[in-house]
């Protein structure tokens, strides 16, 4: 079928190279626990448990390590000791300190060893972050339209396709990620801006997506390009805001998905190993399956608008 010529916010879907079919009779795919998401604008907030305690944590795709405030450790009467230096993550600090939580749940998982956070300096608004430490074994799908994460554990699975939701015909996109690691903590793929390959990252925890200055430069705009509007700040962890544009490009294509004539949130990203952050707001527009078995990403476009491009005064959404 040959694809249709459309506009922003509209999608293209092309011809995929990954045949499409049942799940293989070997495949055992179970699923392990189903994560209601609490409102909280865009980002995926699911509820835990620390010591019986009822608390609420950001689930954040982007990052290897699992964070706590300060204050929730404080107020918990958490034992904080010393580790190695602090590390940077997007926005904020994470500082040497480590607290270790004997007694957690998340929804039916419960830990039945100790858990280590890293003491978070940095806002979220939340208890902390869930990263890719906690999550690491387990293939992760975000439905967050019906506002729930599920976690699934395939086993001899090989390469069939994981999008279990996907219909006969219907069209769905692959694309290969890098999981976060110790070494490298952030989960990353690849997409096209007008044609030339980006480095993506998938961060949850960041409400808005936002591509780096240098790889809109790179695209040839600029903050003075025409047809690029103010958008306000915005903000990571730290305290320190950023200014930001919506500006124009001729295309944005991520696995088999296009949008032309797309609009795309810019800002300075520097420090992160990444041409854009690709936040909750895509997700929020996307069913996506996160394969650790796989080291794959599947997502189905579920409808409206994949980015939020809000440009009100001061209107510029925080990234995390």
């Amino acid at each position: 079928m040959a694809p249709r010529l459309i506009t922003a916010l509209t999608l293209t879907f092309l011809a995929l190279g990954v045949p499409q079919g049942p799940v293989l009779a070997a495949c055992q795919f179970d699923q392990l626990a189903q994560l209601p998401v609490l409102p909280d604008n865009l980002r995926p907030v699911v509820g835990a448990r620390i010591n019986g305690t009822a608390v609420s944590f950001v689930l954040d795709s982007g990052t290897f390590w699992s964070t706590i405030s300060g204050e929730t450790a404080s107020e918990l009467k958490l034992s904080v000791y010393q580790d190695q230096p602090g590390y940077n993550i997007i926005g904020g600090v994470v500082s040497s300190s480590i607290v270790t939580v004997k007694g957690f749940a998340v929804a039916e998982l419960a830990s039945h060893d100790t858990v280590d956070f890293r003491v978070g300096e940095g806002d979220t608004g939340k208890a902390g972050l869930l990263g890719q430490d906690l999550l690491h074994g387990f293939d992760v799908e975000y439905d967050l339209v019906n506002r729930v994460i599920r976690l699934f554990k395939p086993r001899d699975c090989g390469h069939t396709v994981l999008a279990y939701w996907v219909k006969p015909e219907q069209p769905y996109s692959v694309v290969h990620i890098d999981l976060a690691t110790r070494q490298q903590p952030h989960t990353v793929g690849a997409a096209f801006l007008n044609g030339a390959q980006i480095r993506v990252m998938l961060d949850l925890a960041s409400s808005t997506s936002i591509l780096s200055l240098q790889a809109a430069a790179h695209a040839g705009v600029t903050p003075g390009t025409p047809g690029v509007v103010s958008a306000g700040l915005t903000h990571g962890l730290g305290r320190e805001r950023v200014p930001t544009w919506v500006a124009p490009f001729t295309s944005f294509k991520i696995g088999d998905e296009e949008i032309r004539n797309a609009r795309l949130r810019i800002g300075d990203v520097a420090g992160l190993d990444t041409d854009l952050l690709l936040g909750a707001d895509f997700f929020q527009s996307h069913r996506v399956y996160i394969s650790s078995s796989q080291d794959q990403l599947y997502f189905t476009y579920n409808g409206g608008p994949v980015f939020e491009l809000s440009t009100q005064a001061g209107g510029g959404a925080a990234l995390r």
